[in-house]
């Protein structure tokens, strides 16, 4: 019944499953779903430490590391960036990790959103999004956004700050 079961599931939820198999799920009989255990996670908590000290050497610090492997491989490590001094976030879930830039007054972007990259959890993608946060943080092209009192403004990379009232300004 069981096995009935797990194969109509798969079955109803076709698209859902192709997304899963693409990003490296397992669906063989002795081993169902994604690893969620701390061994796995811990591997890449510290692998993006090792990454941050070769790329960044003393010009970065790690602040905090939170992590919840039972809630889905939930992750955060936090950096600071010493010349700007900016919050560096990396956050991860399931197998999708962020990168976050935050000032010291709150205002924040996503790395994603300023240049693409490929955001799967693997060493070669945790690199290539190092180097290209390095990049990012040595040319000081992008903006950060923040909100007030319900409303979006946004800092430039020389400081000023301008409400946005139209979410196409953002582009």
């Amino acid at each position: 019944m069981e096995e009935y079961y797990n194969a109509y599931a798969l079955k109803k939820n076709y698209r859902g499953i192709n997304y899963l198999v693409k990003n490296g799920y397992s669906f063989r009989k002795e081993h169902y779903g994604m690893r969620l255990d701390s061994d796995y996670y811990s591997v890449f908590i510290k692998f993006f430490d090792l990454c941050m000290n070769e790329i960044f050497g003393e010009q970065i610090m790690k602040i905090d590391e939170i992590h919840g492997f039972e809630y889905m491989g939930t992750f955060i490590i936090q950096y600071l960036y010493i010349p700007d001094n900016k919050l560096i976030k990396v956050e991860n879930e399931l197998r999708t990790f962020g990168i976050y830039i935050f000032d010291e007054d709150n205002a924040h972007n996503s790395l994603k959103k300023i240049i693409d990259f490929d955001d799967s959890l693997n060493e070669k993608n945790i690199k290539n999004a190092l180097l290209r946060l390095k990049e990012v943080l040595k040319n000081k092209e992008y903006s950060l956004f923040y909100n007030i009192e319900n409303r979006l403004y946004i800092k430039d990379k020389n400081g000023k700050i301008k409400r946005l009232k139209d979410i196409n300004e953002m582009m």
